[in-house]
């Protein structure tokens, strides 16, 4: 036995009886069990440190000494300072045997601080990868792998770019996006963090990613549904103009009102002039409209904002206090239409005001004018048929009569189609004179002069009868003949019999 040797190994070594009897101790196995030789020599192991009965040691040690066939284990102690690992190797050798331990504590925690983080690394939710000095792809973690679609160590020995080996290799970081195309062809954003670090001697980087392809997408839709309501904004204040710059310009008075008490939050001009207010916004119709009361105004009001019915009326009388305390009638078309807030309900009215008084005031001229046409067309009609003239009118043509003449029908025994035909007066005329008749009523027509002559009419009683016919062509201001839609007559020819003789003609 070489003692001298085994006092200079650093494992600490135990030579036993087969009863495990304490024949030998080197001086690491006197640190180990914290007791020097002297006091353990010739005793038995289990009675001094009973704590080490039924442990893999006293298991690993019978097992020996039954059978003689070497074990070795690794197996734990705690005490005061903490756990201990050692790594034991029993064999027998004759009548003895050898137990040598190794203090194992600090490799097994590296161990254990490896596995732990080896399962950090494993469960985490960022993708982490560790690529060396080469850029070749070292190690990648499941979230890197699932990140990309690929399978478990199908990313082992891929490598990184060279821009950002090269930057990684001046800097010793990077940060920022990358893109990726998955293994299934679609597209993958992350956002990557990349730092140097040694290992072995040997320059490494650690990367770790976290995918932002939702994110950028969500970013890019919020940027979009940032733009679209700038976009909305922008529109809805230009309409906002536009609708101001229509209220202002509207050839009508436009109030918008608010609330039941009918408060102003809009004049245009031509309604701020209308009910002669300078401040009208803020204040309630009752402040503004002195007389809206009584004019039964608020009441049209309040019925538009209670039951949701548009109010017209046309050609309505109001009146307005003027400045010197005067009140001035003016004729209105009125409209007082619901507004509603984006929930449907009504919030106020919206008031239209069309000035008519000159309209209503020229449409009662006109009534009272047609009223004494009408009794002097009745009064010229009534003498013309207690005359012996025959009155008929044609139109600017010449061709055809533009109204019913009862003198000439019953003078000449024509229905009113024939009369009322073209040319229907000419039928009435002699055939010998018609040539005649008709070339003087052609140059009256063409050279504006005055049509007279003399012809023989058909008479009911059968015969022709010598009348004097004299014709005048009505002018429109501008000298040309008046249209057939003129309301008065183009020309205006009028006949009567001939006193000269009586006799008829054929």
């Amino acid at each position: 036995m070489d003692v001298c040797l085994y006092e200079q190994m650093e494992e600490a070594i135990g030579i036993y009886s087969r009863e495990a009897r304490v024949l030998y101790l080197n001086p690491a196995a006197e640190r180990m069990i914290g007791r020097p030789r002297e006091e353990v020599l010739g005793q038995i192991f289990w009675e001094l440190f009973p704590k080490s009965l039924d442990t893999p040691l006293q298991r690993a040690f019978h097992q020996v000494a039954l059978t003689g066939q070497g074990q070795q284990f690794d197996s734990g102690y705690d005490d005061a300072n903490g756990s201990h690992w050692f790594s034991h190797r029993i064999y027998a050798s004759g009548d003895v045997i050898y137990a040598i331990a190794v203090d194992i504590t600090d490799k097994r925690k590296a161990h254990e601080t490896l596995k732990l983080n080896t399962l950090i690394l494993e469960s985490m939710a960022e993708g982490v990868g560790l690529v060396d000095d080469e850029g070749v792809f070292l190690y990648t973690n499941p979230a890197w792998e699932r990140m990309l679609g690929y399978e478990r160590g199908e990313l082992t020995g891929t490598r990184l770019s060279q821009e950002l080996l090269g930057h990684l290799r001046d800097q010793g970081r990077w940060a920022g996006e990358l893109q990726y195309v998955r293994k299934d062809g679609t597209p993958l954003t992350t956002y990557a963090r990349m730092t140097a670090m040694e290992l072995r001697g040997r320059s490494h980087y650690i990367c770790v990613q976290e995918d932002i392809t939702e994110r950028k997408r969500d970013e890019a839709r919020r940027q979009q549904l940032a733009r679209e309501v700038e976009a909305a904004r922008a529109e809805t204040e230009s309409e906002r103009r536009r609708l101001y710059q229509l209220f202002n310009e509207a050839p009508a008075g436009i109030a918008l009102l608010r609330g039941p008490q009918h408060i102003y939050v809009l004049s245009n001009p031509i309604n701020t002039e209308l009910i002669h207010g300078e401040q009208v916004l803020g204040k309630s119709i009752r402040q503004v409209l002195l007389g809206a009361e009584e004019q039964g105004f608020i009441a049209v009001l309040d019925r538009v904002y209670s039951t949701g019915e548009t109010f017209i009326n046309k050609g309505g009388l109001a009146h307005f206090r003027q400045l010197d305390g005067t009140l001035k009638p003016e004729y209105l078309d009125l409209v007082v239409q619901p507004t509603r807030d984006a929930s449907g309900q009504i919030d106020g009215t919206a008031v239209f005001i069309f000035k008519v008084t000159e309209q209503v005031l020229d449409r009662q001229r006109l009534e009272v004018l047609a009223e004494q046409l009408h009794h002097g067309e009745e009064r010229l009609r009534t003498l013309v048929e207690a005359s012996s003239v025959i009155l008929w009118s044609t139109d600017a043509g010449g061709r055809s009569s533009v109204e019913d003449s009862a003198s000439w029908r019953a003078y000449t025994g024509q229905t009113l189609e024939q009369w009322l035909s073209p040319w229907g007066w000419l039928e009435a005329v002699h055939p010998e004179d018609r040539d005649r008749a008709f070339r003087a009523w052609s140059d009256a027509f063409t050279h504006g002069s005055e049509y007279n002559i003399e012809f023989r009419l058909h008479r009911a009683g059968g015969d022709y009868r010598h009348v004097q016919s004299r014709a005048v062509l009505l002018r429109q201001s501008d000298g040309a003949p008046r249209s057939g839609s003129a309301p008065s007559p183009t020309s205006t020819s009028a006949s009567r019999a001939s006193s000269s003789s009586d006799s008829p003609s054929r």
